[in-house]
């Protein structure tokens, strides 16, 4: 599957425009047609210029992707359902002719430019453009120094995490910009040279670090350090290496690298507590008898774990947070199925994302309002080995909420509007192990 990088587009200078409303009516927007060119391509960066037919009061939008694109509109539509929606249209367009330059580009990679309308209502309008172009080779020759060393120091507890933990040793009083790259041992033999796997590891750096192409996130990520560093990651079982690799202050790589021994990782160690989550099978019940029987899957090893079964739903996963020094659980609020799903209720069947809330009800049992961020429930560990949860959350005591009781339940969503909640426990209410 082809991984798209999304990258908007960094203006040359400062232009002061005035704010206008796409006040164009549906007609004359049909009859907008885009065009675009990219000139002065470079290693890192081109020069893009973006031309239509319309007025200075269309808006427009662009972004890069990486390789060929074939279906213009899909690609423009993909964009807009995926998390860099909001980067991408945070820089609009209005002028019949702009000049801007891209920057964050890979050497010899294939790269497609894509500009389209898109009104105040978010309806795509006029006729889109793209162009696909290639950058050009680097000069550029890495070079292995001896002035750093990169180790694995095996696991580590830090801020109550499981991590395997690096550190890079720099040589003497110097200062360098450089950042960290853990892959599986033989990955680097993939690659016909050096330089190629650096720009791969800078690539995936980027993607990590920055999700909308703005190159300002190469001084955040990848800070000037001095003398040792200690770095941490969450590995899997399996043999690794570790590269630190130089960075420019513009985010391209010097060149300069070091790497590690090939290291093995282990698998993390249980704690006792969480293991006995893993192991075992455990059902809810609350104070009028209602049970659900659930089950435990390891997520981030003695932090995080995957709850499926609550409201007898088993496609449901919903995460559960642990504390490893007391045995607490919590539920956050959280969206359950990342896309649309359709359930059948009595009421008739309804379709729309399903998130895990704290709900208040009144006595007639009517859902007032949710709880829609931090910690819905806590679960305290007892001596017997099961945890009794009560609300992560409370109720200001007015009159509208003087008959409130509290639950969590699953709500189904549709845009911003709450369709129906269901599978509700009210609290308080026990988690105990299955005998």
């Amino acid at each position: 599957m082809r991984v798209l990088q999304y990258g908007i587009a960094l203006m040359l200078s400062i232009i002061m425009l005035a704010s206008c409303s796409n006040d164009t009516d549906d007609a004359n927007n049909a009859m907008v047609v885009f065009q675009v060119a990219v000139t002065d391509i470079e290693p890192y960066k081109a020069t893009v210029t973006i031309t239509h037919n319309g007025t200075n009061r269309d808006t427009y939008y662009g972004f890069y992707v990486r390789g060929k694109v074939s279906d213009v509109e899909g690609e423009i539509r993909k964009m807009l359902a995926s998390d860099q929606r909001a980067t991408v249209l945070a820089s609009s367009f209005n002028q019949r002719k702009r000049v801007l330059q891209i920057s964050g580009l890979l050497p010899r990679n294939e790269f497609t430019y894509i500009v389209f309308g898109l009104d105040n209502d978010g309806n795509l309008y006029g006729t889109p453009a793209s162009v696909t172009f290639t950058t050009i080779a680097s000069p550029l020759v890495a070079t292995e120094t001896s002035n750093w060393t990169v180790t694995d120091k095996g696991h580590v507890v830090y801020n109550d995490y499981d991590y395997t933990q690096i550190n890079v040793h720099l040589e003497g009083d110097v200062e360098e910009r450089y950042f960290l790259h853990v892959c599986e041992a033989s990955l680097p033999s993939t690659y016909s040279n050096v330089e190629d796997f650096i720009f791969y590891a800078v690539d995936e750096f980027s993607k990590s670090e920055n999700s909308g192409g703005d190159e300002d996130f190469w001084l955040d990520a990848s800070v000037v350090r001095t003398k040792s560093t200690n770095f941490y990651r969450y590995l899997q079982p399996g043999d690794y290496v570790a590269y630190a690799i130089g960075l420019n202050e513009d985010g391209t790589p010097t060149g300069s690298y070091a790497k590690s021994e090939v290291f093995h990782v282990d698998k993390y160690p249980y704690v006792a507590t969480y293991a006995e989550l893993l192991n075992n099978d455990w059902y809810f019940v609350d104070s009028n008898d209602k049970w659900y029987f659930v089950s435990f899957k390891e997520k981030h090893i003695n932090y995080t774990l995957t709850m499926t079964g609550w409201g007898n739903y088993d496609d449901f996963d919903v995460t559960v947070y642990f504390d490893r020094n007391t045995g607490k659980l919590t539920f956050r609020y959280q969206l359950v199925t990342a896309n649309e799903v359709t359930i059948d209720f009595s009421s008739g069947s309804k379709t729309g994302k399903v998130y895990l809330v704290g709900a208040y009800y009144d006595l007639a049992d009517k859902l007032k309002c949710t709880r829609q961020s931090h910690d819905i429930a806590w679960g305290r560990l007892q001596e017997d080995g099961s945890y009794n949860f009560e609300a992560g959350f409370y109720v200001t005591l007015t009159d509208d909420y003087r008959a409130t009781e509290l639950g969590m339940t699953f709500l189904m969503r549709k845009g911003s509007s709450d369709l129906v909640s269901f599978a509700r426990m009210m609290f308080p209410f026990t988690l105990k192990k299955l005998e």
